[in-house]
């Protein structure tokens, strides 16, 4: 590039930015195109609830995604496209970073559509792009951070430092994983000539900049227990699958689509053996380091997806240097990553009616990794199925409901065995009128009316029998079933019990259904 002229320069520059504007425009097109397919995710309730209840910290994570999703609430409301413009944004912005991060590591325009690609067609990807979580935020931390950490190595301007401890931070004050991408980058700087960045006071900057963010959470916690730490364990024991190496290594596979896998290999062999720039080999050991972390500790196949769209840019790059002079050859490759990429779009982004998909999903045998122990296989993968439903069994609440006298109306509350039910039925419940919804289910746990009088308890439950029940009322009635056809057995034949004249009161009762997993 040093032999072209500034004009050349600036076209080059131009028409470079137009492709990454451009594929950043298609994946915000993709979203919104589809925002409104299928229906609301089961967390996406629980994130509503929550964001009724703004708070420095909650039981599963740290407070950044409520606060911004209170925000939204409280300019757009809750309608599904307001809920789900926001992580639509930030899944652009990633693909537009990544295609940056490429640029910035010397790539020129095949590899820049390469990594963009591969970003865009990631199933993963697209299903946390689709609906409002604290994942999509978290994906676009720590691809700013591979940026600003590929601009402290090439100019080492004290500045990068700052905006990477804000970055950081801000992740950290979103979810705990930047924790661990720290770590893979210590371990990282120890084992390449980044090491003198621990002699210079900008990186102990960086990370104590960091640490101010946790603060807030970490308050929370110690006046509540630790709340946290007893949901990370109890999720770890009793909740989250544990995969064989084998396993979690194919969970990768399956997420950033199968069709990348050799992308993202090459960007490990591309930062491991960089003979420009050894600084660089930080990201190969980083992922290395993260991985080995993950899979030793029974970590969610998903936790490990932020790091990707470093190690595309790296494949990406590595690739355009073997057929650097083979155009034809580049543009079949980029023709097969398109075509067979497309082939997995459905199973990340709910873009076929949900029949038409079921069909597709039998003829290709495509299975996503599992992720929980008491999630089984179903027509649908989770993050679909958990779309469906909702509505209905609300309905089926309110039909319970609706047979109370006034009297028992007034001294009622409805019960929810998880955060998704809670969740669901108190958002879709607002429009008939319903009483309180409560649920011991970790946040749950805290907005629980313990001075609250009730009498009847309308209780919508899945793994709890009617002796349970006995236990605590004088007076328990199986009024209803709720079944529907694209649940796996976790939401499926639920039962809807009318409990009356409780044995205990609330405060004791909200001890008994505490239930932080």
């Amino acid at each position: 590039m040093n032999n072209f002229s500034n004009n050349e320069k600036e076209k080059l520059f131009s028409t470079t930015m137009i492709v990454i504007i451009s594929f950043t425009l298609a994946k915000l097109l993709l979203h919104i195109v589809t925002i409104q397919n299928y229906g609301i995710f089961r967390d996406e309730f629980y994130y509503l609830a929550c964001a009724d209840y703004v708070d420095f910290g909650y039981v599963d994570h740290p407070p950044l995604s409520i606060w911004i999703l209170s925000l939204i609430k409280s300019i757009f409301g809750d309608s599904i496209f307001a809920l789900r413009i926001f992580p639509a944004i930030i899944g652009s912005l990633t693909v537009f970073i990544s295609g940056i991060i490429a640029k910035e590591l010397g790539g020129k325009i095949f590899s820049i559509i390469i990594s963009m690609i591969a970003v865009i067609i990631s199933p993963l990807y697209l299903a946390l792009h689709h609906y409002y979580s604290m994942n999509s935020i978290d994906i676009l931390i720590w691809t700013v951070s591979f940026f600003l950490l590929i601009k402290i190595i090439k100019t080492e301007k004290p500045k990068y430092w700052i905006l990477l401890g804000f970055c950081i931070g801000l992740g950290i004050l979103n979810k705990l994983s930047p924790i661990f991408l720290c770590f893979g980058l210590f371990i990282g700087l120890i084992f390449t000539n980044n090491r003198k960045f621990f002699f210079t006071k900008w990186l102990w900057i960086c990370l104590g900049i960091a640490l101010l963010f946790f603060i807030p959470y970490l308050i929370w916690n110690v006046t509540h227990n630790f709340a946290s730490l007893e949901f990370m364990k109890n999720a770890s024991l009793y909740k989250n699958y544990k995969s064989s190496p084998l396993e979690y290594i194919l969970g990768q596979i399956i997420n950033m689509n199968p069709v990348t896998f050799p992308l993202w290999i090459f960007g490990i062999i591309f930062f491991l053996i960089s003979k420009n720039n050894s600084s660089l080999r930080i990201f190969g050991i980083t992922y290395l380091t993260i991985l080995v972390v993950f899979i030793l500790t029974s970590g969610k196949t998903y936790y490990l997806s932020p790091i990707y769209t470093i190690l595309f840019a790296g494949g990406a790059i590595f690739i355009e240097n073997i057929f650097i002079k083979f155009q034809k050859i580049k543009i079949a490759i980029l023709g097969v990553l398109m075509a067979l990429g497309l082939l997995v779009i459905p199973f990340g982004l709910p873009i076929l009616p949900v029949d038409t998909f079921i069909n597709y999903s039998k003829k290709t045998g495509f299975i996503p990794p599992k992720e929980e122990k008491n999630k089984q296989n179903a027509i649908l993968p989770s993050h679909f199925q958990d779309m469906f439903g909702w509505e209905e069994m609300t309905l089926e609440v309110v039909k319970v409901y609706n047979t109370l006298s006034s009297d028992e109306k007034a001294n009622c509350i409805i019960y929810g065995e998880n955060y998704g039910e809670a969740g669901a039925i108190k958002y879709f419940g607002k429009k008939y009128n319903i009483c309180e919804v409560v649920s011991g289910h970790n946040n749950f746990y805290y907005w629980f009316p313990e001075n609250k009088k009730v009498d009847v308890v309308i209780a919508i439950v899945k793994s709890q029998k009617k002796e349970s029940f006995e236990s605590v009322f004088e007076e328990v009635t199986e009024v209803s079933k709720y079944t529907t056809n694209y649940y796996s057995s976790m939401e499926n034949n639920l039962s809807i019990y009318l409990c009356k004249k409780p044995k205990y009161s609330m405060k004791e009762l909200k001890e008994k259904i505490k239930k932080f997993i």
